[in-house]
């Protein structure tokens, strides 16, 4: 082999491939690596957010199933049975009775000052 030949040879790596190979075969490698890392991640993230979802869905399912036995408790109560069974969740939970009212009067209070 002349030297001209051998200067216009395309350098080889240990296992025959040339450089240009070795770089695109590392390239190619990379980039199925890293997709491989992305479709795992989101993956991952869609399996999350549909957990939350379900969840999400069970506590406005729990809120409004709430809602609805509390509207029909007031609309077949009559005075007496409020009166009754408030004073009774006020025995039963008085620092929040306590916290609810201040918060009512606290509420109460701006609303009135407003409106003058």
């Amino acid at each position: 082999m002349s030297i001209r030949e051998k200067e216009t040879e395309t350098p080889r790596g240990d296992d025959g491939h040339t450089v240009k190979e070795q770089i695109q075969e590392g390239m190619e490698t990379g980039r199925r690596v890293a997709a491989q890392r992305v479709d795992r991640i989101s993956t991952r993230a869609g399996e999350r957010l549909a957990t939350t979802a379900h969840r999400v869905r069970g506590g406005a399912d729990r809120m409004a199933n709430r809602i609805d036995r509390a509207g029909d408790y007031l609309r077949e109560a009559d005075y007496e049975s409020l009166r009754g069974d408030l004073a009774d969740v006020i025995r039963e939970h008085p620092k929040a009775a306590i916290g609810v009212g201040l918060g009512l009067g606290f509420l109460l209070g701006r609303w009135l000052s407003k409106s003058r």
